[in-house]
Protein backbone atom coordinates (compact mmCIF):
# COMPACT_ATOMS: atom_id res chain seq x y z
CA UNK A 1 0.00 0.00 0.00
CA UNK A 2 1.73 3.66 -0.99
CA UNK A 3 1.63 6.62 1.14
CA UNK A 4 -1.24 7.85 -0.53
CA UNK A 5 -3.16 4.79 -0.28
CA UNK A 6 -2.65 4.54 3.87
CA UNK A 7 -3.60 8.59 4.33
CA UNK A 8 -6.84 7.64 2.51
CA UNK A 9 -7.39 4.55 4.27
CA UNK A 10 -6.78 6.11 7.85
CA UNK A 11 -8.75 9.19 6.60
CA UNK A 12 -11.82 6.46 4.97
CA UNK A 13 -11.72 5.08 8.77
CA UNK A 14 -11.96 8.51 10.45
CA UNK A 15 -15.05 9.90 8.46
CA UNK A 16 -16.53 6.68 8.83
CA UNK A 17 -15.83 6.58 12.66
CA UNK A 18 -16.82 9.82 13.40
CA UNK A 19 -20.02 9.79 11.08
CA UNK A 20 -21.14 6.63 12.75
CA UNK A 21 -21.23 8.27 16.45
CA UNK A 22 -22.77 11.81 14.93
CA UNK A 23 -25.36 9.26 13.57
CA UNK A 24 -25.93 7.10 16.54
CA UNK A 25 -24.97 8.63 19.60
CA UNK A 26 -24.61 12.75 18.52
CA UNK A 27 -25.58 13.77 22.49
CA UNK A 28 -22.76 11.34 23.44
CA UNK A 29 -20.42 13.13 20.63
CA UNK A 30 -21.17 16.90 22.48
CA UNK A 31 -21.13 16.25 25.66
CA UNK A 32 -18.03 14.89 25.09
CA UNK A 33 -16.70 17.91 23.61
CA UNK A 34 -18.15 20.07 25.92
CA UNK A 35 -20.83 21.83 23.34
CA UNK A 36 -24.49 21.69 24.15
CA UNK A 37 -26.61 18.60 23.61
CA UNK A 38 -29.51 18.48 20.70
CA UNK A 39 -32.66 17.02 19.71
CA UNK A 40 -32.19 18.83 16.61
CA UNK A 41 -31.93 15.98 13.59
CA UNK A 42 -29.66 17.69 11.61
CA UNK A 43 -26.34 16.06 13.55
CA UNK A 44 -27.57 12.45 12.69
CA UNK A 45 -28.18 13.67 8.87
CA UNK A 46 -24.35 15.10 8.74
CA UNK A 47 -23.05 11.93 10.56
CA UNK A 48 -24.72 9.44 7.55
CA UNK A 49 -23.42 12.08 5.24
CA UNK A 50 -20.04 11.86 6.62
CA UNK A 51 -19.99 7.91 6.76
CA UNK A 52 -21.11 8.29 2.99
CA UNK A 53 -17.79 10.47 2.29
CA UNK A 54 -16.42 7.36 4.11
CA UNK A 55 -17.26 5.05 1.97
CA UNK A 56 -16.33 7.24 -0.90
CA UNK A 57 -12.36 7.48 0.39
CA UNK A 58 -12.56 4.19 0.90
CA UNK A 59 -13.62 3.08 -2.29
CA UNK A 60 -10.93 5.57 -4.09
CA UNK A 61 -7.91 3.08 -1.82
CA UNK A 62 -9.95 -0.02 -3.42
CA UNK A 63 -9.40 0.89 -6.93
CA UNK A 64 -6.36 3.85 -6.77
CA UNK A 65 -8.60 6.36 -7.63
CA UNK A 66 -6.18 9.16 -7.59
CA UNK A 67 -8.39 12.02 -8.76
CA UNK A 68 -10.59 11.64 -5.63
CA UNK A 69 -7.51 11.58 -3.71
CA UNK A 70 -6.71 15.17 -5.03
CA UNK A 71 -10.47 16.32 -4.66
CA UNK A 72 -10.24 15.54 -1.13
CA UNK A 73 -7.45 17.75 -0.88
CA UNK A 74 -9.08 20.50 -2.06
CA UNK A 75 -12.58 19.67 -0.45
CA UNK A 76 -11.11 19.26 3.39
CA UNK A 77 -9.35 22.67 3.15
CA UNK A 78 -12.61 23.88 1.92
CA UNK A 79 -13.93 22.36 5.22
CA UNK A 80 -11.29 23.49 7.44
CA UNK A 81 -11.44 27.01 6.18
CA UNK A 82 -15.48 26.69 6.68
CA UNK A 83 -15.16 25.62 9.84
CA UNK A 84 -12.66 28.35 11.21
CA UNK A 85 -14.60 30.88 9.66
CA UNK A 86 -17.77 29.39 11.90
CA UNK A 87 -15.50 29.23 15.11
CA UNK A 88 -14.90 33.22 14.60
CA UNK A 89 -18.45 34.03 13.77
CA UNK A 90 -19.20 32.85 17.57
CA UNK A 91 -19.64 28.89 16.79
CA UNK A 92 -18.03 26.90 19.73
CA UNK A 93 -14.11 26.83 19.61
CA UNK A 94 -14.37 22.87 19.66
CA UNK A 95 -15.19 23.16 15.78
CA UNK A 96 -10.96 23.76 15.46
CA UNK A 97 -10.59 20.45 16.42
CA UNK A 98 -12.43 19.22 13.27
CA UNK A 99 -10.78 22.10 11.57
CA UNK A 100 -7.16 20.54 12.83
CA UNK A 101 -7.96 17.34 11.47
CA UNK A 102 -8.72 17.94 8.39
CA UNK A 103 -5.34 19.92 8.03
CA UNK A 104 -3.51 16.95 9.21
CA UNK A 105 -5.42 14.88 6.40
CA UNK A 106 -5.20 16.65 3.86
CA UNK A 107 -1.39 17.62 4.53
CA UNK A 108 -0.52 14.13 4.79
CA UNK A 109 -2.68 13.04 1.99
CA UNK A 110 -1.03 16.03 -0.30
CA UNK A 111 2.77 14.83 0.86
CA UNK A 112 1.64 11.42 0.18
CA UNK A 113 0.96 12.29 -3.36
CA UNK A 114 3.48 15.00 -3.78
CA UNK A 115 6.40 12.27 -3.13
CA UNK A 116 5.12 9.90 -5.08
CA UNK A 117 4.74 11.89 -8.37
CA UNK A 118 8.84 12.55 -8.18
Amino acid sequence: MSSSDRAMAVWAAYAATVGASLAIAPNFVLSTLGVAETDEPWIRILGVTVVVLGLYYADAVRNKTRNLYVASILGRGFVAAALIVLVLTGEPWQLLLFAAAEIVGLSWTYLALRSEAS
